[in-house]
């Protein structure tokens, strides 16, 4: 370990010119041993985003810019094998986009497909939108959809083993027919926009949610049942469970990854780049990697998920300056 570390000291050294005081490179030993994932700092670019391409002081921040727009937008642009964006020229992005957005909402005509209505101009849209008749008219609708989904599910979990793929399907087919109907009034409401890939408004779409599996396209009809779905069916398993205190945030950020950035929950960024949701599952059932990579830096980008203090209270540590 003090081999590596020296290794590690003199590379970081040879790439930078930042004044090297004493106290800067700290590490952990206990009993004389050196543990490599007990190590406190050692340089602020050890806390890296290779995405990204940008090194950060210290691990709260890396955690914090694995769950920032720009961070999602790159890995977006990685699976379409694009190059990645500095902080800068994001920004400029979003500020262009919406100021497009703004300029074409102005004078264009828009639909409430919920109430089958047409305005000549956006505030009139918006104005109908708040009006107590519209609330009333997507609370019923929402309703009804719910209503839908959960009878589905419940029909499913009545069938039996043999019938449980169809059943999947058809669940996939009408939540794809619902997301089209409201999909629909959108792009009535915004016919004149160009399409652009970089549009930072469907982020959020292809992200899978908390009653959907990881690796294929079952349903549950909660995160219990999620996941133990995807604990039968895939022999996923979540690393020091007993340590976990936000299993939604886990599964929901997890969703994100593989939904939004197509990427695979064990070969994680250094693996290969996949063009769809469908296509990384598939990778991931094949390969056998229906599991989470947690070691290394990696235990970083997890950090807010769990919480291993109570480990520390009857350790006793050496700390080397």
């Amino acid at each position: 370990m003090k081999e590596y570390l020296t290794q590690v000291l003199n590379l970081e050294r040879s790439n930078t010119s930042v004044d090297y005081s004493p106290g800067i490179f700290v590490a952990v030993a206990y009993q004389d041993t050196w543990y490599p994932g007990e190590i406190i700092m050692i340089r602020m670019s050890l806390y890296t985003c290779i995405t990204c391409r940008v090194a950060f002081a210290d691990g709260e921040l890396q955690r914090t810019h694995y769950k920032s727009d720009w961070h999602r937008y790159n890995l977006k642009r990685k699976v379409a094998d694009l190059s990645s964006v500095t902080a800068e020229t994001f920004q400029q992005k979003v500020l262009a986009q919406k100021a497009k957005a703004e300029d074409q909402d102005k004078n264009q005509e828009e639909t409430c497909t919920v109430c089958s209505k047409h305005f000549s101009n956006h505030n009139q849209y918006e104005n109908h939108i708040k009006s107590k008749k519209h609330k009333e008219s997507v609370a019923k609708q929402e309703a009804k959809q719910n209503t839908q989904v959960n009878q589905l599910n419940q029909n499913n979990n009545r069938n039996v083993s043999d019938k449980r793929l169809l059943k999947d399907q058809v669940n996939m087919e009408i939540k794809s027919k619902l997301q089209a109907e409201a999909q629909e009034g959108s792009d009535e409401m915004h016919s004149g926009n160009d399409s652009d890939a970089e549009s930072c408004d469907s982020w959020d779409e292809n992200a899978i949610g908390i009653e959907e599996c990881l690796f294929c396209s079952h349903i549950s009809s909660s995160l219990e049942e999620n996941t133990k779905h995807m604990t039968v069916k895939h022999g996923f398993f979540i690393p020091d469970f007993e340590y976990l205190i936000d299993l939604e945030g886990l599964i929901t950020y997890l969703g994100e990854k593989v939904g939004v950035g197509h990427l695979c929950l064990w070969c994680n960024e250094k693996g290969k780049s996949f063009r769809s949701t469908q296509a990384v599952q598939k990778h991931m059932v094949d390969k056998g990697h229906c599991k989470m990579l947690h070691d290394g830096e990696v235990l970083f980008e997890y950090a807010d998920f769990y919480d291993y203090s109570v480990t520390y209270k009857n350790s006793k540590f050496t700390y080397i300056h």
